[in-house]
Parts: C-alpha cells; sequence; structure tokens
C-alpha cells in the first residue's frame, strides 16, 4: 500500500512492465507525459514512449563513462557528462548542440526552460553555475 499523509491510496499489485536494454547500472531516470529516459553508466541514454514503453531512440556519449545529468523537457533530451554538454531533438533523434560549455570539467546537473539552460559544472576544482539562453539574439556594436 503506498500512503500519504497515513491515508492509503493504492495497492500495489505488481509491475506494469520490466524493462530491459541496459546493461549496466541505470543512474538516471526522467519521466515525462511523452517519454521515459533513462541513462546508464556506460554514457549510454535510452528513451522510450512513456505510453507503450517502446524504444524511441538510443543515444551513446562518444567516449565518456557515465552520465551525471539528463532533462528530458518537452522535445529535447540535455544531457552532461565529463566534459560534454549536449542537446538533442527527441522527436527525430538528431543533434541540437553539443560540446556546449568545452571547458567545463564535470557537467553535474542541468535544468532547461523554454530557451534558458541552468547547468551546474566543475572547472579548475570548482564549481560554477552557468546560465545559457538559446532565445537571445546577439547584440549588434554600434560604432
Amino acid at each position: 500500500v503506498v500512503r500519504r499523509s497515513l491515508h492509503p491510496c493504492k495497492t500495489i499489485t505488481g509491475s506494469i512492465s520490466t524493462l530491459q536494454g541496459h546493461t549496466p547500472i541505470i543512474g538516471l531516470l526522467r519521466l515525462s507525459d511523452t517519454f521515459l529516459v533513462s541513462a546508464a553508466a556506460d554514457g549510454s541514454i535510452k528513451v522510450l514512449d512513456s505510453n507503450d514503453y517502446s524504444t524511441r531512440i538510443c543515444f551513446q556519449h562518444s567516449g565518456q563513462p557515465s552520465i551525471n545529468a539528463i532533462m528530458a523537457p518537452d522535445d529535447l533530451l540535455v544531457s552532461g557528462s565529463e566534459k560534454q554538454l549536449s542537446v538533442h531533438n527527441l522527436r527525430n533523434g538528431k543533434v541540437v548542440h553539443t560540446n556546449l560549455l568545452p571547458d567545463a570539467e564535470q557537467i553535474w546537473e542541468v535544468y532547461f526552460k523554454r530557451e534558458i539552460l541552468i547547468v551546474a559544472i566543475e572547472r579548475g576544482h570548482k564549481s560554477y553555475v552557468e546560465i545559457l539562453d538559446f532565445g537571445q539574439r546577439a547584440l549588434s556594436s554600434t560604432s
């Protein structure tokens, strides 16, 4: 029985489904209305349909041992690992941005909302929060 504030709300009778496919430890999971995203210790990411749990897309962070952070807002996947921050389109599987923040030694957490990407990173053994604005137009210089 799952309880909330000491009142039973549901009886669990068993699993809906057992998903397979990752061989190493799965360290991160994210669930939205559209996708279930899992990231494993080998740098692989699986994107499943959250309605029928069929595999939609598989990604591999090239040469990276593990994924430290993922977020799947709307139709995008933001993933971070050692020295690599990437954004993928979940509808077509294409890379939108890669090698963002190439001087970051570690990507620890990501949060994406509309055009703003907030990233907790480590650089030079210090922690930073980087704010990237994908909607901001370049400022033109006037002479």
